[in-house]
């Protein structure tokens, strides 16, 4: 709890006020810091923190919404050699770098920059502050996690095929520049000024950029291998580290004419690829299935990922959850119920599942009207696991000892047990989120990997901060 009070200082000198003797101005603005992402490595030595330079001073100006990218910087504290913080790396002026994910001893740091129109990933060692950049650009890690850390030395990356940039790092730019030569083009009338979207025949007719590829370094020797060539948008590593469950994106698809197109549209076919990390080799358990983002969720053995979308069959089939292994595909049969998928605001699904033991675990309603609760899906039937509690269950899980796992049911946070009735752990007013770096929306809002800490209320109305596993053992001391 000292880690997470630091955090909290930290925050709170962000957005400390002063007096002013004069009227705040827009340049005032454009010359106040941030903090960005902040997060506490596995083995609780090492907080990091990004800072965030004036907005005035992190042009070029020639991106869409992630202008944050271009004027962070990376800092480390070690709780072990107190001081000042320690920056990362030793980025050139202009360059913008963001913390990706900490190393499973919390040692090291996935790390990215920005320089110009280039996106690299690199290993950050937070003993020295220094960097060993890999040469590859990831995808972003928005829709879902494009960092892996396997082990202490073994990093996966969902890289890009022609290592430029993501669009969205360069879309301001890019599209100024495109424009610029196609009325070029134009004004010379030696050849059409035209982009090329195809459509019905000629779905396929349009410019592809260089598939991507899934590479894993090797720290240790300096080697990396490609294990799978594909455009790649989210990874999960199953609970053995034995399996990598890779989301892609496949064919083109129509875009349906009665519906109206949304930001979280589909334009191609989305799909998983498994891949057994111990040989390379890979698998496709469902070929035709067109799967919706936000869920990846990987039984406790590791054997079944349980995933959500629709076969793309002659006539399409209606959505559903399936569980995927390595060679087959299996409905998750519902009978009675009706799933409780909820959407982002630009429209993508958020389906609520888990595993509870080696099943399914659904949040789902009757068909016929009434309560949304959690089901566990058995080989004999249904059973719901929060019926007898006083309210509807909240839509996050969280793992919990064993098998069990965590919900917040109103004020309460109860255990969920295979096979015993859910049991009261204590009070919990509210959730804060689990404190970590390079969180995917995915693990944001669904499945995620870490316990959160719940805000709690004692009999002397002062609130405490507590997690699953335990509580701060003592309140703040003045000055502590």
């Amino acid at each position: 709890m000292r880690l997470a009070r630091l955090g909290l200082a930290l925050a709170g000198g962000a957005i400390a006020t002063q007096a002013w003797s004069r009227p705040f101005t827009i340049d005032d603005l454009l010359a106040a810091e941030e903090f960005g992402q902040m997060g506490f490595s596995p083995n609780g030595r090492h907080f990091v923190f990004e800072r965030l330079g004036p907005q005035a001073q992190s042009g070029p100006y020639d991106q869409d919404v992630y202008s944050g990218y271009r004027r962070s910087q990376v800092f480390s504290l070690d709780r072990l050699s107190p001081g000042t913080a320690k920056q990362i790396g030793a980025p050139a002026p202009g360059d913008g770098l963001v913390a990706g994910p900490f190393s499973p001893s919390g040692d090291q740091l996935a790390i990215l920059r920005l320089r110009g129109s280039s996106w690299e990933v690199g290993v950050a060692d937070l003993g020295s502050g220094a960097v060993t950049w890999l040469g590859v650009s990831p995808e972003l890690g928005l829709l879902g996690q494009t960092l892996v850390w396997r082990s202490e030395t073994e990093l996966l990356v969902a890289a890009r095929g022609d290592d430029t940039a993501p669009l969205r790092l360069r879309i301001g730019g890019e599209m100024r520049r495109a424009l610029t030569a196609l009325w070029a083009r134009a004004e010379a009338g030696w050849a059409p000024s035209i982009n090329l979207v195809g459509s019905g025949l000629y779905l396929a007719s349009r410019p592809k950029a260089q598939t991507g590829r899934l590479v894993q370094f090797d720290l240790a020797t300096g080697q990396s291998q490609t294990l799978l060539a594909a455009d790649i948008y989210d990874l999960e590593l199953s609970p053995d580290g034995q399996w990598l469950a890779a989301m892609i994106w496949a064919e083109d698809l129509q875009a349906p004419p009665d519906q109206p197109l949304r930001v979280a549209s589909a334009p191609r076919r989305r799909n998983l690829i498994l891949v057994d990390l111990r040989n390379g080799r890979t698998a496709t358990p469902c070929p035709d299935c067109h799967l919706d983002t936000h869920l990846i969720a990987w039984a406790p053995k590791g054997r079944e990922v349980l995933v959500y979308g629709r076969r793309q069959t002659s006539k399409p089939l209606a959505p559903t959850y399936l569980r995927l292994s390595w060679a087959s595909a299996r409905p998750v049969q519902l009978p009675g119920v009706r799933p409780i998928i909820d959407r982002t605001s630009e429209g993508y699904a958020i389906p609520r599942a888990a595993w509870l033991g080696n099943q399914p675990l659904i949040l789902a309603e009757p068909e016929g009207g009434g309560r949304a609760d959690w089901w566990r899906v058995t080989k004999s039937g249904l059973k719901n696991m929060t019926k007898g509690l006083p309210q509807a269950p909240d839509a996050m899980v969280w793992p919990s000892a064993g098998d069990a796992v965590s919900v917040k049911i109103g004020g309460e946070i109860y255990e969920i047990s295979p096979d015993a009735p859910p049991q009261r752990v204590f009070k919990a007013d509210s959730v804060v989120a689990a404190s970590n770096l390079a969180l995917s929306n995915r693990h944001r809002v669904n499945q995620p990997h870490q316990e959160p800490w719940f805000f709690t209320q004692h009999e002397t109305q002062v609130a405490r901060l507590r997690s699953l596993q335990g509580q701060d053992p003592a309140p703040p001391r003045a000055g502590a």
